[in-house]
């Protein structure tokens, strides 16, 4: 029981949420250029990802472009330059958001892990169905989104169990 609680559109409500929230002035509408289709990302990209563990097990991750990074970081802490840690630090910042507004949808207990943050990007072979297996984890969501001139990908996958859940 959660993964049929986790829909695309509820991720993508709370990733809106959590945009406006922390960046307001970054937020934009649904129609105007915040969700859609993506193209690949082109260049240096972030990943960052936060693990639920508990009743329900599963990771919640997110890339993006590092121009996209740049700006969220920018508008997070109200500053023209920014550094790598600063970017690592909104990113990760943006997906525990995520990540947390989804845990409060599941059963209890669950637990969500501290961000992970690295440059890169996650690599899925072609487009996976809902409920698909990579790497011994099921798809559950995957958002494909435009943002800041450049794709945003959000993905939610359930299982395995990971270290240090409740048990």
């Amino acid at each position: 029981m959660g993964a049929e609680l986790i829909t695309e559109e509820l991720v993508a409500e709370h990733l809106a949420a959590a945009l406006a929230a922390l960046a307001p002035e970054l937020d934009r509408p649904a129609g105007e250029g915040c969700v859609g289709p993506s193209e690949p990302a082109k260049g240096p990209a972030l990943t960052a990802s936060v693990a639920i563990s508990g009743a329900w097990n599963g990771l919640v991750s997110l890339q993006v472009t590092e121009p996209a990074a740049r700006a969220l970081a920018q508008a997070v802490f109200a500053v023209p330059q920014v550094g790598f840690e600063d970017l690592a630090d909104a990113v990760g910042e943006l997906v525990n958001i995520v990540g947390g507004n989804l845990k409060g949808l599941l059963p209890a207990p669950t637990q969500l892990s501290l961000p992970t943050v690295a440059t890169g990007t996650i690599s899925v072979p072609g487009r996976l169905a809902r409920g698909q297996a990579h790497l011994g984890r099921a798809l559950v969501v995957d958002l494909d989104l435009a943002w800041l001139e450049g794709p945003l990908r959000l993905t939610v996958w359930e299982g395995p169990e990971v270290c240090g859940s409740p048990g």
